[in-house]
């Protein structure tokens, strides 16, 4: 009895502390996907991103500069104005707010203008907008599926439709504020107690 006697009071200090120092703790971002490669002078490469939600492409060169183009209606845009929708050729770090409202796949050209550019391409949740549902994203990089081609046996029968190479799903690390989990159950003994 006396150590739940005693736990009650430290989680009631705790309350009273945290309120007394009014401790706002500002959340980042999750990065929802990642892909990273490299990209010669003059070309393109092709990512096409499925996502729910609002989010933000951070592209960032580790060597060289690379720079993005984007398009929801075009499935290879390039630095044509007719070819992207929302684009960022800035030198070093681009970044892109994309909206909810745009159709997925998302089709993402990265662009090298050095020699060799190495980039890492992030997909972040928007924290900025109020979207009620979880956020996801998925990328999906150009030759990472191939078409359902039928084989054929040397009896010139066809044998079953078979995939040569499924795309799979990249894990993610659980990145969730471990301050935010705690003023949460905080703020629920809070409700509870008080």
């Amino acid at each position: 009895m006396f150590n739940l006697l005693f736990i009650l009071v430290c989680v009631i200090f705790a309350i009273l502390l945290g309120k007394l120092i009014n401790v706002d703790i500002t959340r980042k971002p999750r990065i929802l996907a990642r892909t990273w490669g490299h990209i010669d002078q003059g070309n393109f490469t092709y990512i096409y991103l499925t996502f729910q939600g609002p989010v933000i492409l951070n592209l960032s060169s580790l060597s060289g500069d690379a720079d993005l183009y984007i398009s929801d209606n075009n499935m290879y845009p390039t630095f044509d104005a007719d070819t992207y929708t929302l684009h960022s050729a800035t030198c070093g770090q681009d970044i892109i707010e994309v909206p909810e409202i745009v159709q997925v796949p998302l089709a993402v050209g990265i662009y090298g203008y050095s020699e060799m550019s190495e980039f890492i391409l992030e997909v972040h949740e928007n924290l900025n907008s109020s979207y009620p549902y979880k956020q996801w994203a998925i990328i999906q990089e150009e030759g990472d599926v191939q078409s359902i081609k039928p084989e054929k046996n040397t009896e010139g029968t066809n044998k079953r439709d078979t995939i040569s190479q499924v795309p799979k799903k990249k894990k993610r690390r659980k990145t969730d504020s471990d301050f935010s989990t705690i003023f949460s159950i905080l703020e629920v003994l809070e409700l509870i107690f008080l």
